[in-house]
């Protein structure tokens, strides 16, 4: 999680500055309440709540994807297009330590923070199902077999996304 948290602090000082504000200028812009919050995040001292990397990214007009993952737009474009692509996306925010599906977490300031995941749409539900009897049976299973069954699941939803 330190690692992380260096990288995203840094990518955030580095869009800071490519949009030429200073952290007085940031803190303003998102309604953050002190500077030190921003030096924080960008020493990798402390993270930015789920609520603020919403705000960060829509202000600066970046991706989270980018923001969180280092993920860039362009011919490597890691966008969700199948059902597939969402479940790895989800993972990776899961695996990151930034994101618990379905559960609440303490931030660096002590406030709690929730984050769910879900969706009313019939075949993320039914993925999500899958994934959480998959997770479930983790601790049974030999780590080669779990990656194959996860594999597999996931190849199961390589198809594109209903838009409604």
């Amino acid at each position: 999680m330190d690692k992380l948290k260096k990288e995203v602090g840094k990518r955030l000082a580095e869009i800071r500055k490519s949009k030429k504000l200073n952290q007085e200028q940031f803190k303003e812009l998102i309604g953050a309440p002190t500077v030190q919050m921003i030096s924080g995040w960008e020493n990798g001292h402390s993270f930015p709540s789920s609520n603020y990397l919403i705000i960060i990214a829509k202000t600066l007009d970046i991706s989270l994807d980018y923001l969180l993952l280092g993920r860039k737009k362009g011919s490597d474009d890691a966008s969700v297009r199948t059902y597939k692509d969402a479940a790895i996306y989800i993972t990776e925010l899961e695996a990151s330590g930034l994101f618990n599906l379905n559960s609440a977490s303490f931030n660096a300031y002590g406030n709690i923070d929730f984050v769910t995941l879900s969706s009313n749409e019939q075949t993320i539900r039914k993925l999500k199902q899958e994934l959480d009897k998959l997770r479930s049976a983790y601790e049974i299973m030999r780590p080669e077999l779990y990656k194959q069954a996860f594999t597999e699941l996931l190849d199961k939803y390589d198809y594109p996304i209903q838009k409604k």
